[in-house]
């Protein structure tokens, strides 16, 4: 017989609450992975805590008791997604790019479609909203800054005032590729964007500002 999340003793009466019991680590990676799933193939408007129990198998108030809202269990799932939390320095502008693009574009169709899906709804909802740029694009960009306040200090770019202008360029670009052209997003295909887009861009802007 399947034990339910809310056990039952075995006179039937409901056991009594443990304090203190630790909640299980890999059932919220069951919970996040599951989340993450519904958002790759069905998208943000099917995203609710119903949906996710019945995914993972589990009862709502399982996810309740991780989780005490829908937009903190998405702003979990959307940050577990893939990070890179420090800006690399390899010396080179270039080469700090494609290692972030490494990270941040690794092949990986259940991520592509969760960026496809998300960024999809923006426009409908205000809380998905702040949720993406507090948990991707405002963590992306500061990375993008660091590498570029480094290649300044080389004295690869004369300033670096360029990164509210170019901020979007390979994110736009990216999302065109994955959702109107249905492509993938290789190395070779951010490789060439960075070479013949981004790093084009910036020196232009940095011999304009």
């Amino acid at each position: 017989m399947r034990v339910s999340d809310d056990q039952e003793s075995s006179t039937g009466a409901p056991a009594p609450a443990k304090r203190g019991r630790p909640r299980q680590a890999g059932k919220n990676e069951q919970i996040l992975g599951a989340a993450q799933q519904l958002l790759a193939e069905c998208g943000f408007a099917a995203f609710t805590m119903d949906a996710v129990a019945t995914r993972v198998g589990a009862s709502k108030a399982t996810i309740y008791r991780r989780w005490s809202s829908r937009t903190q269990l998405l702003a979990e799932a959307i940050s577990t997604l893939e990070w890179s939390a420090k800006a690399p320095d390899t010396g080179s502008l270039r080469a700090d790019l494609i290692a972030l693009a490494d990270v941040w574009f690794a092949e990986d169709p259940q991520r592509d479609a969760i960026f496809v899906n998300l960024l999809a709804a923006l426009p409908q909802d205000d809380t998905l909203h702040e949720l993406y740029i507090s948990k991707l694009a405002g963590p992306r960009a500061e990375l993008v800054k660091q590498v570029l306040d480094q290649a300044a200090a080389r004295g690869e770019l004369a300033t670096t005032a360029a990164v509210e202008r170019t901020r979007g360029i390979i994110p736009g670009l990216v999302f065109h590729r994955l959702a109107v052209e249905r492509l993938p997003v290789d190395r070779a295909y951010i490789t060439s964007l960075i070479d013949h887009v981004v790093l084009p861009v910036l020196q232009r802007c940095a011999i304009n500002a």
